[in-house]
């Protein structure tokens, strides 16, 4: 935040912070800050916490003077109605938000927790998003039985500062089982040939 913080105050020009995850962070949100930066623009999403990401839609908030010009730049049409309206219907539902943001936490802090005790999990990075980031023994051979079995992680191994990282989404009750179970699987296999 201090960083942030810095740069909006000594950068001339339009800063874009991207907040699509910031339903899940222990930092707020920049957006009541907005008088205090004009030259901020903010993006969020209902692709994660409210869970749409089929919809493909996102929400850009800025100061009055940079949503003018940018109005002047857009195609004339934003997104399709159907995704529109969906998006509209979905936005005056904060009850519904709330109990999702509530079972996305809870299922991340399960996963957390029963995946610190694997063996061959060295460390389940913190995280204020929707996923973790894990670190594996063998990353690649994690996957590769995981994926044999119909369940497909984001192999983060090669990016940098993640070696032998597999990213994993909160996903639904029954799909969280399927991979804590899985996993279980694996650590026999791995007990079964030591």
């Amino acid at each position: 935040t201090d960083k942030a913080e810095i740069l909006l105050k000594q950068f001339k020009g339009i800063v874009l912070l991207d907040e699509a995850y910031i339903d899940f962070a222990k930092d707020a949100s920049f957006v009541d800050r907005l008088d205090e930066f004009p030259n901020l623009v903010i993006c969020q999403t209902l692709s994660k916490a409210w869970g749409m990401a089929g919809l493909r839609v996102g929400i850009g908030i800025a100061a009055e003077n940079i949503i003018h010009y940018l109005k002047k730049i857009k195609p004339p049409y934003n997104i399709n109605g159907l995704s529109l309206d969906r998006a509209e219907t979905l936005l005056q539902d904060e009850e519904g938000f709330k109990e999702r943001l509530s079972f996305i936490l809870s299922e991340k802090e399960r996963l957390i927790s029963c995946l610190s005790i694997l063996p061959f999990v060295h460390k389940v990075h913190s995280s204020d998003a929707n996923f973790l980031l894990v670190e594996f023994d063998q990353a690649n051979v994690v996957y590769q039985f995981l994926v044999d079995r119909g369940i497909v992680l984001r192999n983060r191994s090669t990016q940098p500062l993640c070696l032998n990282c597999l990213r994993i989404t909160v996903g639904l009750k029954e799909e969280n089982d399927t991979l804590l179970l899985a996993l279980k699987d694996y650590d026999g296999t791995m007990n079964n040939e030591q």
